[in-house]
């Protein structure tokens, strides 16, 4: 990933932080921001499991187009990214609950 999206994705996983009360939380966060590094890094892949306890859980589905919607705290808040996988560029296009993401159309929604 270019510095810029390193950055990037810095802000937002201080931004997670902010809400996290338990250790449980930061390590979601954690995961979170290690998805999102993964997305950058495999273009291919359709969705991106995330190993939780003794099962997976599905944390981001690569809706097409570079655009990825990562699920975040245990479901309750929604990330969508276009990647740009030449560069290494994520940018960010939506943050909001997951009742905000009902209300928006992931594959054309801008910040």
């Amino acid at each position: 990933m270019s510095p810029a999206a390193e950055a990037d994705l810095e802000r937002l996983f201080d931004f997670l932080l902010e809400g996290c009360e338990t250790s449980e939380d930061i390590a979601r966060a954690q995961s979170a921001s290690d998805a999102i590094r993964a997305a950058a890094q495999h273009p291919a892949q359709r969705e991106l499991i995330i190993p939780f306890g003794n099962t997976g859980y599905r944390s981001a589905d690569f809706i097409g187009d570079g655009r990825v919607v990562f699920n975040i705290g245990g479901n309750h808040y929604r990330l969508i990214v276009a990647v740009a996988y030449r560069t290494g560029w994520v940018y960010v296009k939506f943050v909001g609950t997951h009742a905000d993401y009902d209300k928006v159309d992931a594959a054309s929604v801008e910040m």
